[in-house]
C-alpha cells in the first residue's frame, strides 16, 4: 500500500531482531518503489545497496538521474557481479 518495502510490512523489526546491518534492494521503478524503500532504509541507519541490473523505470532518464542521485546521498549502486561476489564471501548461497 505504500511504496517503501519499511512502510505497513514488517521488514524493519526483522531486519533489526536478525542483526542485518546492509540491505541490497532490486525491484522496479527506480524512481518509485526503489527510491522509497532506500531513502527509509538509509534513514533507519542501514547500509543500502543498490544493484543497478536489477532496477528500472518506465523511462531511461528517470532511471539514470535517480540512480545517480541515489549512489550521491543514500545508497552504493552496485554491479550485480560484486553483489553476487559479496554473497559469497559472507557465506550466502548463490544461485543467480
Amino acid at each position: 500500500t505504500a511504496p517503501s518495502a519499511f512502510q505497513g510490512t514488517p521488514l524493519l523489526f526483522q531486519l533489526i531482531s536478525l542483526g542485518i546491518d546492509t540491505v541490497i534492494c532490486c525491484g522496479e521503478t527506480t524512481s518509485g518503489c526503489v527510491r522509497a524503500s532506500v531513502v527509509d532504509g538509509a534513514t533507519h541507519r542501514f547500509r543500502m545497496g543498490v544493484v543497478e541490473e536489477c532496477v528500472f523505470d518506465r523511462t531511461e532518464a528517470s532511471h539514470w538521474m535517480n540512480l545517480y542521485d541515489l549512489n550521491q546521498k543514500y545508497a552504493d549502486v552496485v554491479m550485480l557481479d560484486s553483489v553476487k561476489d559479496y554473497f559469497r564471501k559472507v557465506g550466502a548461497k548463490v544461485t543467480v
